[in-house]
């Protein structure tokens, strides 16, 4: 819990992302290990990342906004918070027992080839979900 408070209030901290913070904002806070392959580093897998893996993911999902944050403790840890518009946004893409829908799976399927194009080239991570729960801005 505190390590999700703490994420969640970093991005009040990081400029832009405060502007955008509104009240019934939707969070979710997925923690990433990341395996590099021989002679990547991280900075190149942070750069691609950043730069291709999180904007292809807000081209798939129009309504969610993705930022990483980087543990200062462990060099092999990030973390990337979801932002929803609203609970309704995240709603459009799960069925109301909580499975992913039709619009879910094309989306995840949008990704595919960039996170294909990231392991091939710089290595993967594995991801470690907080909870089961989701957070919503009051």
């Amino acid at each position: 819990m505190k390590r999700i408070l703490f994420c969640l209030s970093m991005i009040l901290m990081m400029g832009q992302p405060a502007a955008a913070l509104q009240s019934g904002n939707l969070f979710g806070l997925h923690l990433m290990t990341v395996h590099l392959k021989p002679g990547v580093s991280m900075a190149q897998f942070q750069d691609f990342f950043l730069h291709r893996v999180l904007p292809e993911y807000e081209r798939q999902w129009p309504e969610i906004h993705a930022y990483l944050l980087k543990s200062f403790k462990q060099k092999d840890r990030f973390a990337v918070v979801w932002q929803f518009d609203s609970v309704a946004a995240r709603n459009k893409y799960f069925t109301a027992d909580g499975k992913a829908n039709a619009l879910e799976l094309k989306a995840r399927e949008g990704v595919k080839p960039v996170e294909a194009e990231l392991k091939a080239k710089f290595g993967d991570y594995t991801v470690q979900y907080t909870d089961s729960d989701d957070w919503v801005a009051q």
